[in-house]
């Protein structure tokens, strides 16, 4: 079985979800099938990490594209423009949202035009992938007799359309777009008709491309539903498969009673490029954040790239929050943490909530959240969406440590049993096997 998957993000070293996402299957998965893999050309590990990567997995067989800009020369450029070796590393680790953010004006907000920008969270609606990575794809199919294709993420959705018919195609489908439309409109964010008007717009692209995929992999069961639905109404059933990503092995940390210290502080990890990051860290910070302080004394710690602009705004903010940008080793923050996460919107899997549970923090999470992710309320995980309930929440965690504890056990087994790279490349292979029979 040979496999080529067509990747986005940054897949190695993989900082962010979607990069875990990719990575975190391809070691268990290479024992099973052959797996050939082609890096995004914005994402390209520099020659140093690619070095690494075919170390680390030798079976796989990697490629670039030919003129991709690599880290390590585009150190030496950043370093030219900005002068300042911190903003090589947000645009490097984060290039994604970056570009993204290219196409969106930078000062928007919650009703500051909201509607006008809707459209362009889309990637999928811009020009066409590159003649060079066209090309390529062809190229590999050829050369490594490709079985299966997966494309995974939107920006590679639109590549369908030049796989040769013999090949059987697979969508990583880690973000519904028309389901992530209907997530800004049911949080408040815009009740307009143009809202709906481009929902539908998205939703009749989205649908058609999907129609040319014998699979597509959802991560949650209310975005499997919602594509269902939308496929079975054109006459394509049985096409929607539902499987988690994983966990990564290396964030599994072992757990001890001796080691396990009363939270001190609140934890939040991800960029402001992300908008539902930006969204859930405003919504927190006006809503819950200032009661949270008051009562528990508990301050928000957000790790990632922020605007100065967010920074300046929450300077003398009642909750004394602190934006503490990257920090490379976060095994101090760990141990002494409440790991929130307060996003409303979307509904895909949140592989930093993964992570925190594998690594033994307790976490309290927003419903929307926890879709897709099978922790329970006051087993695994501490469920709150307004004041009452997060104060409820932390004074639970705080007043009973050796129920905390238990409750942190529980959340790391049930990641180990439901989301390890093992579990989640098993049922990837699954896939493919029966796309074969």
């Amino acid at each position: 079985m040979n496999v080529l998957i067509v990747s986005d993000f940054q897949v190695y070293p993989p900082i962010n979800g979607a990069g875990i996402a990719q990575f975190g299957v391809l070691e268990p998965l290479s024992k099973k099938c052959n797996i050939s893999v082609l890096f995004h050309q914005h994402f390209t590990p520099s020659e140093k990490e690619l070095g690494e990567l075919r170390h680390l997995l030798p079976n796989i067989k990697f490629y670039t594209l030919g003129d991709s800009v690599k880290k390590t020369q585009s150190k030496k450029l950043f370093n030219t423009l900005k002068g300042s070796i911190n903003t090589l590393k947000k645009l490097a680790l984060h290039a994604k949202d970056f570009v993204k953010n290219s196409f969106i004006d930078n000062s928007f907000e919650s009703g500051k035009d909201f509607d006008g920008n809707l459209v362009k969270f889309h990637t999928f609606l811009y020009p066409p992938n590159s003649k060079k990575k066209i090309d390529k794809v062809l190229e590999i199919i050829k050369n490594d007799e490709i079985d299966i294709i997966q494309l995974d993420f939107e920006s590679n959705l639109n590549l369908v359309s030049l796989i040769p018919d013999n090949i059987k195609k697979v969508y990583g489908c880690y973000d519904c777009q028309f389901y992530r439309v209907d997530s800004f409109i049911e949080a408040g964010l815009t009740q307009s008709e143009y809202a709906r008007y481009v929902r539908e717009y998205i939703k009749t692209l989205e649908i058609s491309f999907l129609r040319q995929y014998d699979v597509v992999i959802a991560n949650t069961e209310p975005e499997a539903a919602a594509l269902d639905n939308a496929l079975n109404a054109q006459g394509e059933k049985d096409k929607v498969v539902l499987a988690p990503y994983p966990v990564l092995d290396k964030d599994f940390i072992e757990l001890n009673r001796n080691q396990f210290y009363r939270p001190d502080k609140l934890l939040f990890v991800g960029t402001e490029y992300h908008f539902p990051n930006k969204d859930g860290v405003n919504w927190f910070l006006e809503e819950i954040a200032p009661t949270i302080f008051k009562k528990f004394g508990l301050r928000l710690h957000v790790v990632g790239s922020w605007s100065q602009e967010t920074k300046q705004r929450y300077k003398d903010h009642p909750s004394q929050v602190v934006f503490t940008g990257f920090v490379d080793d976060l095994s101090s923050l760990i141990k002494s943490s409440i790991y929130i996460s307060p996003m409303r919107l979307c509904g895909g899997l949140r592989a930093k909530i993964l992570t925190a549970m594998a690594q033994g923090m307790p976490v309290i999470a927003h419903p929307q959240s926890l879709i897709g992710n099978s922790a329970k309320h006051m087993e695994s995980v501490m469920i709150a969406d307004d004041v009452s309930s997060f104060c409820f929440a932390v004074d639970y965690l705080l007043a009973d440590l050796e129920r905390t504890f238990t409750l942190c056990k529980n959340a790391q087994e049930l990641m180990r049993t439901s989301y390890s790279q093992s579990f989640a490349a098993e049922k990837r292979f699954h896939i493919y096997e029966k796309l074969l029979k």
